[in-house]
């Protein structure tokens, strides 16, 4: 199954987007946020599997054994030994497909066509016309654009940072 996500990370969704439009334009799928979501979540699947498994593998597997001598079920054993250290993982891999989701044009471009359902991406393409372009407004739509993903980042940061050094120094 590993091997079926990291293939996953192989595809470019730039080479899928005439069978899924057509797929789903015979079932009537356009215009409507699930099957972004969907579409997001599928693609940015693969190299969430990558990433926290080979966090998970650094895991020492004497944590868990101990747990189990103690008497913690297996979702106990998830819920409070393996989630929590697994948070600088979490916090990277969110940031990264917060990152690619917010800053996809392809999809939103392609799938949706309502004015109500646009996203942000599409909406900074208002901006420019064919001889024509509202460099004033293009700025600060830009700057508005902008600070999601770095509040996100400055939320995250710290996680992210304990994941990156984590390993660095033996103890």
């Amino acid at each position: 199954v590993y091997v079926f996500f990291t293939a996953g990370m192989m595809i470019p969704i730039q080479t899928t987007i005439i069978p899924l439009s057509y797929m789903f334009g015979k079932f009537k799928l356009i215009d409507n946020y699930p099957v972004l979501i969907l579409l997001f979540t599928a693609f940015n699947l693969s190299m969430t599997v990558f990433i926290l498994t080979g966090f998970m593998k650094g895991i020492p597997k004497e944590l868990e054994e101990a747990a189990v001598i103690d008497g913690c079920s297996a979702f106990r054993i998830y819920s409070s030994i393996m989630l929590p250290l697994s948070m600088p993982a979490i916090a990277t891999v969110s940031i990264f497909n917060f990152l690619h989701t917010w800053n996809n044009l392809l999809y939103p471009l392609v799938f949706i066509s309502k004015d109500s359902l646009k996203t942000i991406s599409i909406g900074l393409l208002t901006f420019f016309a064919e001889r024509t372009s509202d460099y004033g407004g293009v700025m600060a739509a830009v700057v508005i654009t902008m600070l999601p993903p770095i509040i996100a980042y400055i939320l995250l940061q710290e996680k992210v940072e304990k994941g990156l050094t984590a390993g660095a120094v033996k103890g």
